[in-house]
């Protein structure tokens, strides 16, 4: 049977130059038991190619011998670079570190730059994670304290390197300029105002009824989404739909369902505000936080409502 290589066209270059040997770079050892132990590990430095030894916050310089004769439960290997591989990322690096001046640049990743410094396939060039569906940087890359500076997360090409990385490991959505999309800012200061109005309702709600009032049942899964948007997730939680409360074409509520784990009750206020500002329904009512409240007693509480207030005696 002829032997076949799915991966065939991907390392010719590596097979062809007969270079198919990989360096130990690190190892991790275990000492104990089954059901427990510790864990160190045996790391090579790629500037002084030194073994160090690294037992939690302690670190200590070890010799080749001590790491040969140890006991490797996991072993880490990195392929060997061919000569060709090696003269491509110094030339390219040279390159990108003489020619800073770039009046139009093509951007790339720090993520992609180092996948193309340490190995033999990067991948084609893929900006999708910053981008936005508008094709501008993603707003949360400007917004979110945590991130770098977004000029610290890009290297700058001039477009003879953008032209040469793309033609030799593909990709495309070039960026040409580090701006945040102002649609998206546009969309996102829209939501920041809805939840402001949502937080400042729910502040402003007494919490407790009058005595002519009744509760507003709202389903916990509706409630949920809302909370959600409220504390900071994009995605607004649509039209009220307490439909998953009820049997299918009636106002009679479904069997099994429990306060909190399936419903929750809520005041007329905010319930008017809730309703008003994202629609849908239908209005659930009574005048104790039970679904299941007796025909009876919610006939009664609707007749105390309808019945007209007796006029006050000289």
């Amino acid at each position: 049977m002829a032997e076949t290589n799915s991966f065939k066209g991907i390392f010719d270059d590596e097979i062809e130059g007969g270079i198919k040997s990989y360096d130990l770079v690190a190892i991790v050892n275990h000492s104990g038991g089954l059901l427990g132990g510790h864990y160190v590990s045996y790391c090579k430095n790629n500037v002084n190619s030194e073994w160090y030894l690294y037992d939690d916050s302690h670190v200590s310089q070890i010799s080749e011998n001590y790491v040969e004769n140890s006991e490797a439960y996991i072993l880490f290997y990195q392929k060997k670079v061919t000569e060709s591989k090696l003269k491509e990322r110094l030339e390219t690096e040279q390159h990108v570190n003489t020619h800073t001046h770039i009046e139009r640049p093509f951007y790339v990743s720090k993520y992609w730059w180092t996948k193309f410094l340490c190995m033999s396939h990067p991948g084609p060039i893929n900006n999708s994670d910053y981008l936005c569906q508008h094709s501008q940087i993603k707003l949360k890359f400007y917004s979110d304290e945590r991130n770098e500076p977004i000029e610290h997360q890009f290297l700058r090409l001039s477009p003879k390197i953008w032209d040469y990385l793309v033609a030799t490991y593909g990709g495309d959505q070039a960026i040409r300029k580090l701006i945040k999309c102002k649609e998206c800012e546009r969309d996102h200061l829209a939501l920041e105002s809805q939840r402001k109005k949502d937080r400042d309702a729910e502040e402003e709600d007494r919490h407790y009824l009058l005595p002519t009032e009744k509760w507003y049942l709202i389903s916990t899964k509706w409630i949920e989404k809302w909370r959600e948007f409220v504390d900071g997730s994009p995605q607004l939680p649509g039209p009220i739909s307490n439909e998953d409360l009820l049997i299918e074409g009636s106002n009679q509520p479904k069997p099994g369902l429990r306060r909190i784990i399936h419903y929750k009750g809520l005041t007329p206020g905010i319930w008017k505000y809730l309703k008003e500002t994202y629609g849908g329904g239908p209005d659930i009512k009574r005048r104790q936080l039970d679904i299941y409240e007796s025909k009876e007693r919610i006939n009664e509480s609707n007749n105390i409502e309808s019945k007209p207030k007796a006029e006050e005696k000289e």
